[in-house]
């Protein structure tokens, strides 16, 4: 009997990692035709869709508690944000934003002892994927009440269906990474179709942030892996040559043929316009804010307040039902630097040092690239796009915590199959 409990238990843990992945972009597209049919407010929804995750990673973590020391600059992340609601102006959106952070936890103890970062990022490369497809066929859309804010770019669309080209860009973005690795690999050079469709599909939401994280990714990985990337790029031609060349020579063309002239003189003017973007005036209003006076500096406005602060100097925030201004810092770092001050900035730098040298590790141990490459990607984007207070934080934050903590318990020591199972 103990054995069958045991055997549900890791079957109701395995689905609800795999169901999380696979239906996130549908919640989150269709959050303001659920809200309105239902009258349920979307964080309220957002915390039913990861009920599951939240009880079973609950579990999962009281069986393993002392692995939890292993997300110590984490954590202390957490208990910053907390501490400064005492502060807040806006406590309900601070609060809403840290149980995303410690979301992010229980979904990397749910992916550790399930299906393993690999699978996980596989689950939810090809759910974008699909998504993308039918999105762009229409079908997500039909019947629905939608209008396109910029008819140029892909996934800029509100309504009863909303999303944000931006968020969507990042998330293609895991799968062009999850993808554009394995067609190294001559066993998976087939993967070059859903890794051209997804490329294809970042282009079109016009993100420049995505355009040029990706641009950077790429100079890192050649910097760092230099002789590495050469090697296997030869290996690669010597052994399928006559199969993957040919493919991705097929591929290239038909994504050109896609990608037609106007889309890219549209996506090169708004390069071009880089100079005049709002985000340059929103920075230099939240840097105005931080440094007012010592106080703020220090400790910041509080967690959650980032995007009241800004409105309440931005001529084109947008007022919300109660009449009060919001706008966003689109930058990961200002808005941290915003909210918890100068102190709590260096105890995220910290963090970020963290999870980036367990990253290295993988990579240069030539076990595993994605970990890297995903932790490079995410905090590269967030230089042009907040990512705190977005409901895919405990999706991507899972993601990089569960390699950390897969780290934290094997050391990285040969081949780790707990991670690459």
């Amino acid at each position: 009997m103990k054995d069958i409990l045991m055997l549900l238990k890791n079957q109701l843990n395995y689905y609800a990692v795999i169901m999380t992945f696979v239906f996130f972009p549908y919640i989150y597209a269709y959050l303001p035709l659920i809200e309105n049919t239902t009258n349920i407010k979307s964080p309220i929804i957002i915390g039913l869709f990861y009920l599951s995750i939240s009880i079973f990673g609950a579990i999962s973590l009281l069986r393993n508690k002392k692995s939890i020391l292993g997300f110590s600059p984490y954590i202390f992340l957490v208990v910053i944000a907390t501490f400064s609601l005492l502060w807040s102006q806006e406590i309900i959106r601070g609060t809403v934003n840290i149980y995303l952070m410690l979301l992010a936890i229980l979904m990397a103890y749910l992916i550790n002892s399930t299906i393993g970062f690999t699978k996980s990022l596989k689950v939810f490369s090809y759910s974008i994927l699909v998504f993308c497809m039918l999105f762009q066929s229409g079908i997500l859309t039909s019947n629905l009440n939608t209008y396109n804010f910029d008819g140029n770019r892909f996934g800029y669309i509100e309504g009863d269906f909303s999303t944000d080209p931006n968020f969507l860009a990042l998330w293609i973005g895991l799968g062009v990474i999850y993808f554009g690795v394995n067609i190294t690999n001559k066993k998976y050079y087939y993967k070059i179709i859903p890794f051209s469709i997804l490329l294809y599909f970042l282009f079109l939401t016009a993100s420049r942030t995505a355009i040029l994280s990706f641009s950077i990714l790429i100079l890192i990985l050649f910097i760092l892996k230099k002789r590495f990337i050469y090697s296997k790029f030869i290996f690669i031609y010597r052994k399928t040559v006559g199969k993957t060349l040919i493919i991705s020579f097929i591929f290239s063309l038909i994504f050109l043929l896609f990608l037609n002239i106007k889309k890219l003189e549209y996506i090169l003017n708004r390069f071009s316009l880089l100079g005049e973007d709002d985000r340059l005036i929103i920075w230099a209003i939240s840097l105005k804010i931080i440094f007012q006076n010592f106080f703020t500096a220090i400790i910041g406005v509080g967690f959650g307040a980032s995007d009241r602060a800004i409105g309440s100097l931005f001529e084109g925030a947008i007022i919300n039902d109660q009449g009060i201004p919001y706008f966003s810092s689109h930058n990961i770092y200002i808005d941290w630097l915003l909210q918890v001050g100068v102190i709590g900035f260096l105890f995220f730098i910290i963090f970020l040092v963290w999870i980036t040298k367990i990253s290295y590790k993988f990579f240069i141990n030539e076990q595993q690239y994605e970990p890297l490459l995903i932790t490079l990607y995410i905090f590269i984007f967030g230089i042009g796009v907040n990512l705190f207070g977005n409901y895919s934080w405990p999706i991507l934050f899972g993601l990089i915590l569960s390699y950390a903590l897969e780290s934290n318990v094997g050391n990285i020591k040969g081949k780790n199959e707990n991670l690459y199972k």
